[in-house]
């Protein structure tokens, strides 16, 4: 099915809190972490990532010449996803590198080949969360708290506060929708204990 049929467009956050990204200069991957400015340089585009395995391309939003190996989305009961090569003997899989490009010889799924596909409305609302001068962020006491980080191990910061993504995740859906001038609640959990948070948008 094409793009133009109606699926949807997702980036790649990987272990160490980093989406991936297209190396201009070596037409290779990498990974870094959220640009406020630019959304990140490699995506794909799926119905759903968590519905079952699926033959997927890779994506780049700049055009160079030197393809990706031909990839197969394997959904994880995690709720993360790890990504097999299918022009292999054996099995391969693409596999995230700390400050080093990325590759697809991965011989099992452990860490680093999980990866947490992330759509438009929760890639926009990571940025937004992130720009003090769009959003400020307070807890319920009308503290101050420093904008959102995405750390290793899928953990979301604010400052002092660290919460683990995946269960929060689809609470930040609705940030992204969020008009200038008004504020919501973004009810979040630790893992033990409900955290609730105010967003304001500027």
């Amino acid at each position: 099915m094409s793009a133009s049929a109606g699926q949807n467009r997702f980036w790649l956050l990987n272990h160490f809190g980093r989406f991936l990204e297209l190396d201009l200069m070596r037409d290779c991957l990498f990974s870094r972490t959220l640009d406020s400015t630019a959304y990140p340089g490699i995506f794909f585009f799926a119905d759903d990532p968590h519905a079952g395995r699926a033959d997927v391309e890779l994506r780049k939003a700049v055009s160079l010449p030197m393809p990706f190996p031909p990839l197969t989305l394997l959904p994880q009961a995690s709720g993360l996803v790890a990504f097999e090569t299918r022009d292999t003997d054996e099995p391969r899989y693409m596999r995230s590198l700390l400050d080093r490009h990325l590759d697809f010889n991965a011989a099992a799924i452990r860490e680093w080949e999980l990866y947490l596909p992330v759509d438009e409305e929760h890639l926009h609302a990571f940025i937004l969360l992130g720009q003090p001068a769009l959003t400020s962020i307070h807890d319920t006491g009308g503290h101050a708290l420093s904008p959102l980080e995405l750390k290793d191990n899928f953990q979301v910061v604010f400052g002092k506060i660290a919460l683990p993504l995946l269960p929060n995740f689809q609470a930040f859906a609705e940030i992204a929708h969020l008009v200038p001038g008004t504020e919501t609640a973004l009810e979040l959990t630790d893992g033990k204990a409900a955290v609730s948070l105010v967003v304001t948008r500027h």
